[in-house]
This record gives C-alpha cells, structure tokens and sequence, in this order.
C-alpha cells in the first residue's frame, strides 16, 4: 500500500499494476477521464 501511494506522485501509473489498482490509481488522482478511457479500452 504503502508503495501505491507513492507512486500517486509519478505522471503515470506503473504499468505492472493490475486493472483494478490501476482504476483506483486514476480515481486517487482525480483524473477521471484517463480512468474512464483507460476503464473502456480493458473492458
């Protein structure tokens, strides 16, 4: 966890996290037309 929230200071989520940790990464930033559009391209 404690890793996730450092990473929350990076441009982009690591890109070894899963859908899921990568959805909260996004909504944790508060960018949600990235979670959004990053939520439809894995679905």
């Amino acid at each position: 966890m404690k890793s996730f929230k450092e990473s929350l200071s990076q441009p982009a989520p690591d890109p070894q996290l899963s859908i899921v940790l990568k959805s909260l990464w996004y909504d944790a930033k508060g960018d949600w037309a990235n979670l959004v559009s990053y939520f439809i391209e894995k679905v």
